[in-house]
């Protein structure tokens, strides 16, 4: 082995395995009795690795996944390297494992589980640095080749079941909150003689009905962006009406309820270009989410600023983000509200950032709470 232990590392070993004793196990895996040919046969990705998480063997559906015609150029990644992981390649250097954000990834955590005894599961998803994503159940086990112990690393798609998932849960639980309001006000306003005075309900009745509608949009958009089909209108926009509207629509979100949002005083008004549709999706999920994090009784502020050429759009809440959190808070599937959850965040960055052009990013801390910040260009480029 490489005298390599002192290298940095955040979380897994940094040591690697020599090319030659990498070649020299690659070869000892292929010329086993069956093993190749039974994990080609597999229906799901699949590699063998070493005792430093580094490749030797990779099945047929692996390499034609990367589109790799043979096995050379795979040996001695690691998975998350294989897959071009955003995390894998701290400062140009091949990294997987080691970043503070590996010490949440699923597959690192399969790997380091895996004994002979039974199999390691857990979920992983992978955003790569082209801003592609895979979904993964990562099933591994140790195996005996000859006299060597070795990590069978099984990696299979779970991508469209997630997005299921999630979709059910949000259409069961946000949206059928919505219609119950909607449904109750409706019911108020059908008795006769109707109540003497109906400007609150009818207030309350379009508003929800309007979350409705918006919460149907958003989950639209997002399945589009994420084929890749949506297609953005540019136009120009006044950033204290967007933030406006955005208040008076989640003001009667069920995740609201006791709780208020408000545009910030000292909001400036800033016209700029951009998709209005996009950016209000953009903004009501910066505003859901951080009702969603507060406390009955509390309230979440939005507003806008300029920043030299850019438009800034903020969120605040009360609430702090632990570690874990922070390192996987733009993670399609990740969230704090529970299984089946965690568009939010995700849709914020895909949507501002791949579409708008704009960045996100967030601060939190015990004493100042919370704040989610998407800049936008005020002049739109494509480029």
């Amino acid at each position: 082995m490489e005298e390599n232990e002192n290298l940095h590392t955040f979380f897994a070993s940094a040591q690697r395995t020599p090319h030659e004793e990498i070649v020299r196990k690659a070869r000892e895996v292929r010329s086993a009795p069956y093993i190749a040919q039974i994990l080609d046969s597999l229906p799901d990705t699949v590699a063998v690795l070493d005792e430093n998480r580094q490749i030797i063997f990779a099945n047929k559906l692996l390499l034609t996944l990367l589109g790799l015609p043979d096995q050379e150029k795979l040996i001695g990644m690691r998975p998350g390297e294989a897959l071009a992981c955003m995390h894998a390649f701290a400062d140009g250097c091949p990294s997987c494992g080691t970043t503070e954000y590996c010490s949440q990834c699923g597959a690192v955590g399969a790997i380091l589980g895996a004994n002979l005894l039974a199999d390691e599961i857990k979920e992983c998803r992978i955003v790569t640095e082209h801003g592609d994503a895979f979904d993964l159940l990562v099933t591994t086990r140790i195996i005996p080749v000859n006299n060597s112990e070795y990590i069978l690393f099984i990696a299979k798609n779970i991508a469209d079941e997630k997005r299921r998932i999630i979709l059910e849960r949000i259409f069961y639980h946000d949206i059928s909150n919505l219609a119950g309001v909607i449904h109750t006000m409706s019911d108020i306003l059908k008795d006769s003689p109707p109540p003497a005075d109906c400007s609150e309900y009818h207030s309350i009745l379009y508003g929800t009905s309007k979350a409705l509608v918006e919460e149907v949009q958003s989950h639209r958009l997002l399945s589009l962006a994420e084929s890749k089909e949506l297609v953005i209108n540019i136009e120009r926009a006044d950033s204290l009406s967007i933030a406006g509207e955005a208040v008076m629509i989640y003001s009667n979100h069920s995740a609201a309820f006791q709780r208020e949002v408000a545009v910030a005083e000292n909001s400036e008004q800033i016209f700029f270009e951009t998709d209005k549709t996009i950016l209000r999706r953009v903004l009501g999920n910066m505003i859901k989410n951080a009702l969603e994090a507060s406390l009955e009784g509390e309230k979440v502020i939005t507003g806008c600023y300029r920043k030299n050429e850019n438009a800034v759009f903020f969120v605040h809440n009360n609430g702090f983000m632990p570690k874990d959190v922070q390192l996987q808070v733009f993670q399609r599937s990740f969230s704090t509200k529970g299984k089946g959850r965690g568009l939010g965040t995700y849709s914020i960055k895909l949507l501002a950032e791949n579409y708008l052009k704009g960045k996100v990013r967030f601060e939190t801390s015990k004493e100042n709470g919370t704040t989610f910040f998407a800049e936008l260009p005020l002049s739109y480029s494509p480029f």
